[in-house]
């Protein structure tokens, strides 16, 4: 039967596009299908292609909220699962999803919606009959109950189009850059002062923004590069 929960974990996600159980346990380790998902949704998270419940935004002292709601937190996790050397249950079950926010990174990229979620010939937005409704029953829909799927929407879309517009911008810069400077190295073209400031760079991590221009460095410049070390 398929899901219209409008939110689910990384970890059921995945498990109901291939079709498995989400509460089975693997005892003799993952599906290769199952971490090829995870690898997937993973780096689009990192590289702010895919909003999810982790704040891209720098994670400081005076923040309202605790650090592990900052993928800076997670990064161990995600560059291990990306780099398929690791795969934390723990981590997967804990991060969520919109359901909208899936269906861009979907369309984005050409990516097949998942039947589980999204079923031929279901409606996903619900039709609300309020003709001739009586306010005096308890249950009647009030104009204030419809704004809270809306909010959620444009907060996600507002993401995407911030993280997207930053994407573009570092790379334009890093381009002219190396255009100029051909012997930057990736790292230090990164933490420039052009793609932090006017690119937006500062307000992701480190290594999101190397994710997006990594492929524009130069040829000498890009068979130098390996893993980015930990800090």
């Amino acid at each position: 039967m398929p899901l219209l929960n409008d939110h689910l974990s990384i970890w059921e996600i995945a498990h109901r596009w291939n079709n498995l159980d989400p509460d089975k346990k693997h005892w003799f380790g993952l599906p290769l299908e199952l971490k090829d998902s995870f690898r997937l949704m993973n780096d689009a998270i990192l590289n702010a292609h895919l909003v999810s419940d982790l704040s891209m935004e720098k994670w400081h002292s005076k923040s309202d909220c605790p650090p592990e709601f900052f993928i800076r937190y997670h990064l161990t996790d995600i560059e291990q699962c990306i780099w398929g050397r690791k795969y934390n249950p723990k981590f997967f079950k804990s991060v969520g999803i919109m359901r909208w926010d899936f269906k861009r990174w979907c369309e984005m990229f050409g990516i097949p919606l998942p039947e589980f979620w999204f079923p031929p010939g279901w409606k996903i937005e619900p039709v609300l009959y309020i003709d001739n409704y009586d306010e005096s029953e308890p249950n009647h829909v009030e104009a204030d109950d419809l704004a809270g799927e809306d909010d959620l929407q444009s907060d996600g879309e507002a993401k995407l189009r911030a993280s997207q517009a930053a994407r573009t911008a570092c790379r334009q810069i890093a381009e002219r850059l190396w255009k100029e400077q051909p012997d930057i190295n990736i790292a230090s073209m990164v933490k420039h002062d052009l793609i932090q400031i006017y690119g937006g760079g500062n307000f992701y991590v480190e290594q999101t923004v190397r994710g997006w221009i990594a492929d524009l460095a130069p040829s000498h410049i890009q068979g130098k590069r390996g893993r980015p070390k930990k800090e």
